[in-house]
């Protein structure tokens, strides 16, 4: 076997070492500020990183970009330290990295056709700074032979080197789940040779902790993370037939909640994140090219794209309650666009449906999105707001979407701002299940919650 040099000589035991001293060089490659949460936990350790990013050179770009995120002052206080850096010169950047970790989400067109252009474009600039004894890592949720069959060309005819000759290839998708929780995750690899294996192995066992599930063949890997990620979308689907279950029923489903996640760890009665959609649609997309079609998949898809009529007849409720026609009604919004919890690069699908369903009703809508991901609503009058107080401001319904879920603590504090800010009655439809409907309650509002049940102040 060939001895390489760079990080692929070291031996995996004195990886963690390596990496937490900054003797190790990172960069994290990707686009939009998407790889923000990878950049997170190397930083977060101690090891040296540079991001790598195709739509921000500087440290101004790239802050102004991520505003807002839940990674935004930790990132910040990495660059301060020097910890983290943003590139000016991408190719630099990358030429003086000893590992490469290439993050980059798959967008979908509207008819719902996956666009792996970015990838393309990312490999190419990773493959033209490559060198003996680099690793790359491909942390994008990609279908099967996309790693060997495309990504692995492109770096091979782009660097003039072959992989496992000259640099080491391995596959660990990324979920974008909030980094707290890794040390209960599964974290899938795979790797085009041994060597690249145990490296990996020790890299991302020391970034994230948790259990790793080691595939043999990088295809099977890519497989079973699409798998994965089709089974939690259509359990997330289900999870709105079995909310509309308890109110006919008249069943809390927080008790439920809580015995159905001990007797099933991954179930929840609670909405998870919509960027599974998308690597259902990459899914499906694949069994679609070899003439098939998937009627769970189809009909999870659907129930999906129904979600946001849901949320819209809750609204309906909220504005009967408090008294005043929907169309006169002035809606908040609140679905966190955290670029770590979407792959399509945009406010999540339900949030902008629901937007534009209201609008068309004539009723004022706001979109808290510190991105401004969404600008193009600005158009069909509907208001993006950078910063939540502005968001909440002079309002008669609050939404608070799934996405939302990260903002518990924030949220709650927000309340009696909300409140203040208030000029009539004000409803709460937390579809988070962020808000205490006690505490709600106490301050007057009229709170309805995943159940759809209404709880007036």
């Amino acid at each position: 076997m060939t001895v390489l040099p760079g990080v692929l000589s070291h031996s995996p035991k004195n990886i963690p070492e390596l990496l937490k001293s900054g003797s190790l060089k990172v960069a994290v490659a990707g686009y939009g500020g998407f790889e923000t949460p990878l950049a997170y936990a190397y930083g977060r350790i101690g090891a040296r990183v540079s991001i790598v990013d195709m739509d921000a050179c500087s440290v101004e770009s790239f802050v102004n970009m991520i505003i807002g995120s839940r990674y935004a002052s930790a990132i910040s206080r990495f660059l301060r330290s020097g910890i983290v850096n943003i590139a000016s010169d991408r190719i630099k950047a990358l030429t003086e990295s000893d590992v490469i970790d290439v993050f980059a989400p798959i967008r979908f067109s509207e008819l719902g056709q996956p666009d792996y252009s970015m990838l393309h474009k990312l490999s190419e600039e990773v493959g033209r700074s490559l060198g003996e004894g680099k690793l790359i890592i491909s942390s994008t949720i990609t279908p099967p032979g996309m790693t060997e069959d495309v990504i692995m060309n492109i770096l091979e005819k782009s660097s003039g080197l072959k992989v496992g000759d000259s640099f080491g290839l391995a596959y660990s998708p990324y979920e974008p789940l909030p980094i707290e929780r890794s040390d209960s995750t599964i974290r899938i690899l795979a790797a085009v040779d041994r060597r690249s294996l145990d490296i990996a192995e020790a890299i991302i066992s020391t970034v994230y902790g948790g259990r790793i599930l080691k595939i043999d063949n990088i295809r099977y890997a890519e497989a079973i993370k699409l798998f994965d990620s089709a089974s939690k979308y259509i359990l997330y689907t289900f999870t709105y037939e079995l909310l509309e279950v308890c109110g006919k029923l008249g069943l809390d489903h927080g008790s439920l909640n809580y015995a159905l996640e001990v007797l099933h760890s991954s179930y929840s009665l609670l909405p998870v994140w919509s960027y599974l959609s998308g690597n259902t649609r990459l899914l499906l997309d694949l069994c679609e090219a070899y003439k098939f079609k998937p009627r769970i998949l189809n009909a999870a898809l659907k129930v999906g794209e129904g979600i946001s009529r849901i949320y819209l007849s809750m609204v309906r409720e909220a504005a009967r309650q408090i008294g005043k026609p929907l169309r006169k009604c002035r809606v908040a919004l609140i679905g966190l666009s955290d670029r770590a919890y979407t792959c399509e690069g945009v406010v999540s699908s339900p949030t902008i449906d629901l937007a534009l369903r209201l609008r068309k009703i004539g009723a004022f809508v706001k979109v808290f999105d510190p991105y401004r991901l969404g600008s193009k609503l600005d158009k069909v009058g509907i208001k993006i707001s950078r910063r939540l107080e502005e968001c909440l401001e002079d309002t008669d319904i609050i939404v608070i979407l799934p996405e939302s879920k990260v903002m518990k603590t924030i949220m709650m504090k927000k309340l009696g701002v909300a409140k203040a800010l208030a000029q009539t009655s004000l409803a709460i439809i937390d579809l988070a299940g962020v808000i205490d409907r006690v505490e709600a309650s106490r301050l007057g509002f009229i709170y309805v919650g995943l159940d759809g049940a209404l709880h007036a102040g």
